[in-house]
C-alpha cells in the first residue's frame, strides 16, 4: 500500500520533525589574478518596493566577496521566498561559479527513515493521530482569550472557511495559517535558487560540499512521543510568535522577495520580522540529538568555508540571506575570524 508513495510518506514525516524548527561592506579593488564578478553583481539596484510587481527574469542580490590573502570565496545569499512569477537569472553567477575550485553549498535536512513498509506505516500513522489535538481539546483550551482571539482573527483572514483548525495541534495550526499566508501573498519557495547553483556546479564537475542535519527513525520516534499529549510550553510560544508574526507581516514577506529580486540588500536588511525559527527551536530541547545535529551542521558550514579559503584560489558558498545578515550570523563570523568582506 505504501511502496509507490513511500517517498511522499518519508517527507511527511520528516516535515513534522522539522516543523519546529520553520528547513545565519565596502570593497576594495580586485587584486590581480583573481576572478572578477561582473560589474552588475557589485552595484545592486534600490527598488521602491511597495507597489512593484517583480515578474520574469532577476538576477537577485549581488555577491559578496571574502578575502583571505589572495584567495577569495564568492558568497551568495539565497531566500526564503521569491514572488510567484519571478524566475532568477542564473547567468552571471554561474560565469562566477565556473572560476571556482569548489562549492560550498548550504546546510540541508537528510531524512534517514529507511523503506521499511511496516515502519514508514506505523510512523505515517503516528504521524496523522498527533496532528490533532487529543480528547476533543482545542485550541482555544490551549490558549488564554486574548491569545485565542488573535489567532481567530489571523485564521479569519487566511483560512475563513476552514473551522478545523482550532483542533489542530500549535505546529499544525502555525503551519497551515503560514502556508496561506504565503498563497495570498503570492509567494513561493526560494529553495530553487540554491538548487540551480549545486546543478551547475554538478555539470561543470566542480567539488560539491555540504553539511547534513541527519533525521533518523528514533529523532522522529522522539517528536512524534513529544507531540502526543497536550502541547507544552515551548510548543504553545512556538505558536504565540508565529501569530505575532503575521500580524507584524502585512505584506513583509512580498516585500522582502521582492527586495531579493532587485538586488535590494538594504531594504533586506531593514525588513525584521519575529524570529519564528529561532523560538520554535525551543520545541526540540528534550531531542538533544537534533539540537546536537542543528549546531553540528553549521559549524560543518563554517569549517568548510574555513577550508576552502586555505585550500582554493576562488571557490563558492551558500547560505540562506536571514543567516548571512543576521546581527550575529554568518558576515559576523567570517568577520571575527580575520576574513576580509566586501559586498553590499
Amino acid at each position: 500500500m505504501y511502496q509507490g508513495t513511500g517517498v511522499n510518506v518519508r517527507s511527511g514525516i520528516a516535515v513534522l520533525a522539522l516543523l519546529a524548527i520553520g528547513s545565519g561592506a565596502g570593497g576594495a579593488e580586485p587584486e590581480a589574478g583573481l576572478a572578477t564578478a561582473p560589474p552588475e553583481l557589485l552595484t545592486a539596484p534600490t527598488e521602491q518596493l511597495d507597489e512593484v510587481t517583480v515578474e520574469g527574469r532577476w538576477k537577485g542580490p549581488q555577491l559578496w566577496r571574502i578575502r583571505r590573502g589572495d584567495h577569495v570565496m564568492w558568497l551568495l545569499g539565497t531566500p526564503d521566498l521569491l514572488p510567484e512569477k519571478m524566475q532568477w537569472e542564473s547567468s552571471d553567477v554561474a560565469g562566477v561559479l565556473a572560476t571556482a575550485g569548489e562549492l560550498v553549498m548550504e546546510p540541508r535536512f537528510d531524512a534517514r527513515l529507511g523503506y521499511n513498509v511496516v515502519r514508514l506505516a506505523r510512523l505515517y500513522r503516528e504521524w496523522r493521530r498527533v496532528r490533532v489535538l487529543p480528547d476533543g481539546v482545542t485550541l482555544a483550551d490551549v490558549l488564554d482569550h486574548n491569545w485565542f482571539a488573535r489567532l481567530e482573527a489571523q485564521r479569519q483572514r487566511l483560512l475563513p472557511g476552514d473551522s478545523l483548525v482550532v483542533r489542530q495541534r500549535p505546529l499544525m495550526a502555525m503551519t497551515q495559517l503560514f502556508e496561506a499566508d504565503r498563497a495570498q501573498q503570492r509567494l513561493r519557495s526560494g529553495r530553487s535558487v540554491g538548487a540551480t547553483v549545486e546543478k551547475l556546479a554538478r555539470a561543470q564537475r566542480m567539488p560539491v560540499t555540504r553539511a547534513t542535519i541527519e533525521i533518523r527513525t528514533q529523532d522522529v520516534d522522539a517528536v512524534l512521543k513529544q507531540l502526543a499529549g497536550m502541547p507544552g510550553a515551548a510548543e504553545v510560544n512556538c505558536l504565540k510568535t508565529g501569530i505575532e508574526s503575521l500580524e507584524t507581516d502585512q505584506g513583509t514577506s512580498a516585500l522582502r522577495a521582492r527586495a531579493w529580486a532587485v538586488g535590494d540588500v538594504a531594504t533586506l536588511r531593514k525588513l525584521v520580522v519575529p524570529n519564528v525559527r529561532a523560538v520554535c527551536t525551543d520545541v526540540l530541547s528534550l531531542i538533544p540529538s537534533l539540537q546536537a545535529a542543528l549546531q553540528s551542521a553549521n559549524q560543518q558550514w563554517l569549517d568548510a568555508t574555513h577550508r576552502v579559503l586555505n585550500e582554493r584560489p576562488i571557490s563558492f558558498a551558500v547560505r540562506s540571506i536571514e543567516d548571512i545578515l543576521a546581527p550575529d550570523g554568518v558576515l559576523k563570523v567570517l568577520r571575527d575570524r580575520g576574513d576580509v568582506i566586501e559586498g553590499p
